[in-house]
C-alpha cells in the first residue's frame, strides 16, 4: 500500500490495480510537493521471523520456532519484501471541451480502458499531457509533449486505434522518441472500418478537430500498423496535401489480402459482389496516384515471414506501384520476422529517423 500526499496533506491511498490516485483537485498553479509513502507490513517488525509462516496468519507456535542456539544469521529470518515497483509518474489527463463531447476513453462497447493497453502505454510515457476526447461518438486521444516549442505542433497519426487494445505498450519506445523531439501522437477509434467511406469521413472530422482545437499541424506523419493501413491510406489518398509522410509497420494495403472482401463488405455496407465491382474506388493499392503525384515520402517496414499480412501482396506491391507512378517510396524488409511485436519493428531507429526528418521540415 502507498499513501499519496500533496502539499503535506494525505489525499489518497493506492492499494490495488491500476495503481493510480487522482490528485487533480489538490494541485495548485506553480510548484507542488507530491509525496508517495510506501506502507509496509508489520510482519518484518513483529514477526514471526522463523519457519516461513503464511502471510495473514500467525499463531503462538509460529513464535516458538527460532533456531537453537540463536540468534541466527540475518539471512535466517523470514521477511516480506516491499517497496515501490518503479518510480511513480505524474500524468495530466484532460477531457475535451467545447464542440466535442466529454468522455473517458472507452471501447465501442463502453468498456472502461483504465486497465488495458492504452493506459499501460501511457504509464510508460514521461513528460507528456494526455487528452482524451470523443468525436461524433468515437473515442480518441492526443498525447502532447510538454517540451513542444514549434507551433502548430507536429504530430504522428497512429492507426489502428482500437481502444482499449491499440495503441499498446509495444509502441512506448517510438512514442517516447517522438515526444522527446516535441512531436505529438494522436488517434481515433472508429471501429473495424477497414478503410470504409464512413470511417474515412470520421477520420476527417477527427483531423479537423485536433488541428483546430489541439493546435496540431496541418500535415501529420501517418503511422499505419497492420490493418491501420486500410484506414490511413484511404484517408491519405483523398487528402494527399494534408500528409507530411507515411511510416508503415507491416500495413495492410490490399483488401483482398486482409480481411478479405466477405468480411470487409459488412463495414462498407455493401454486398461482397458490389464491393468487388467497385474495389478500385476503395482499395488502397489501387488509389496511389494522388500520393505519388504529391511526392509524399513513404517508408514501410515489413517482415518476409508475415503470413497474416503477406509482404508481397501488401508493402512490396504498394511500394513498387508508387515508384512506378514516380512517387517517393522505400521498403525495409526484416528477414525472418512475421506479424509480431519484435523490436525490429517497434524499436526501429530507421523508422523514427524517417519520421523526425520529415516532421522537422
Amino acid at each position: 500500500m502507498a499513501k499519496v500526499s500533496v502539499g503535506g496533506m494525505a489525499v489518497g491511498y493506492i492499494d490495488a490495480s491500476p495503481s493510480e490516485c487522482d490528485v487533480t483537485r489538490w494541485i495548485r498553479p506553480g510548484d507542488n510537493d507530491i509525496e508517495v509513502t510506501v506502507i509496509g507490513t508489520l510482519r518484518n517488525t513483529l514477526g514471526p521471523h522463523h519457519g516461513n509462516a503464511a502471510l495473514g496468519a500467525a499463531r503462538p507456535i509460529n513464535f516458538q520456532q527460532a533456531p537453537n542456539p540463536g540468534p541466527p544469521a540475518g539471512d535466517g529470518y523470514s521477511t516480506v519484501p516491499y517497496g515501490l515497483a518503479g518510480p511513480f509518474v505524474l500524468k495530466r489527463i484532460e477531457k475535451a471541451i467545447g464542440s466535442v463531447k466529454e468522455s473517458a476513453v472507452t471501447s465501442p462497447t463502453g468498456q472502461q480502458t483504465n486497465e488495458h493497453g492504452f493506459f499501460r502505454l501511457s504509464s510508460q510515457l514521461k513528460e507528456c499531457s494526455i487528452r482524451v476526447l470523443t468525436v461524433e461518438g468515437c473515442p480518441g486521444f492526443v498525447i502532447l509533449p510538454l517540451n513542444a516549442t514549434r507551433k502548430p505542433t507536429p504530430w504522428v497519426w497512429t492507426a489502428p486505434t482500437l481502444l482499449p487494445k491499440f495503441p499498446d505498450a509495444y509502441c512506448a519506445w517510438m512514442f517516447a522518441a517522438f515526444l522527446d523531439h516535441g512531436i505529438a501522437i494522436a488517434g481515433i477509434d472508429v471501429g473495424e472500418s477497414y478503410g470504409s467511406p464512413a470511417g474515412v469521413r470520421l477520420y476527417g472530422s477527427f483531423y479537423d478537430y485536433v488541428c483546430r482545437e489541439c493546435g496540431l499541424a496541418p500535415q501529420p506523419c501517418l503511422l499505419p500498423r497492420s490493418r491501420g493501413g486500410l484506414m490511413l491510406y484511404n484517408w491519405a489518398c483523398q487528402n494527399p496535401q494534408r500528409v507530411k509522410c507515411i511510416a508503415g509497420i507491416y500495413p495492410v494495403c490490399d483488401l483482398f489480402s486482409y480481411p478479405g472482401l466477405a468480411t470487409a463488405s459488412t463495414a462498407y455496407g455493401l454486398e461482397e459482389a458490389q464491393l468487388r465491382l467497385n474495389l478500385g474506388n476503395y482499395n488502397p493499392i489501387d488509389q496511389l496516384q494522388s500520393l505519388a503525384k504529391a511526392k509524399v515520402p513513404i517508408l514501410h517496414i515489413h517482415g518476409d515471414r508475415d503470413e497474416a499480412v503477406p509482404l508481397e501482396a501488401n508493402s512490396s506491391a504498394l511500394i513498387r506501384r508508387v515508384q512506378e507512378l514516380g512517387g517517393d517510396a522505400r521498403l525495409l524488409v526484416v528477414p525472418g520476422q512475421g506479424h509480431n511485436v519484435s523490436d525490429s519493428f517497434f524499436k526501429n531507429q530507421d523508422l523514427v529517423d524517417f519520421v523526425l526528418e520529415h516532421l522537422r521540415r
